[in-house]
């Protein structure tokens, strides 16, 4: 098995890449090879301000990091490869498999949205109604 290990941070000047890149290699199990190309395991290490998050990923990259715009522009109705081209051909297929699905309620979505904002900007065109009489005379009886 293969892993890379990615590191991130934000406000925080005491954390050094190097540091932590080594000090978690050093604790991974024998057998597991360097790749930062095509890993099979991508350790994500986060440090903001003094806290440390760490995620382990299986896919990372042949998902587009997980981004939903990067997976749906890979997807078939986008009219773009399912995967990153020097994938084998099944995984290819599988990575579409799994594409397709997130890109139909990533569609879904953006459409309930644009529906939404359609709505609220009809709303806004509409003259507001005042009611402060209606409301006097109700507390008045």
């Amino acid at each position: 098995p293969t892993f890379a290990i990615v590191f991130r941070k934000s406000n925080s000047s005491m954390a050094h890449r190097e540091d932590y890149i080594k000090q978690v290699a050093e604790v991974m199990p024998k057998g597991y090879k360097v790749n930062l190309k095509n890993p099979d395991w991508v350790l994500i290490l986060e440090v903001m301000k003094s806290t440390c998050c760490a995620a382990l990923l299986k896919r990372y990259y042949e998902l587009g990091k997980f981004n939903i715009q990067t997976l749906y522009e890979r997807s078939p109705k986008a009219g773009k490869a399912a995967g990153p081209d020097k994938l084998p051909e099944a995984q290819q297929e599988q990575s579409a498999a799994d594409v397709e699905p997130l890109a139909e309620k990533t569609e879904k979505y953006a459409a309930q949205s644009s529906e939404g904002t359609q709505k609220a900007e009809k709303d806004e065109d509409k003259p507001e109604v005042d009611n402060s009489d209606k409301q006097e005379s109700a507390v008045g009886k």
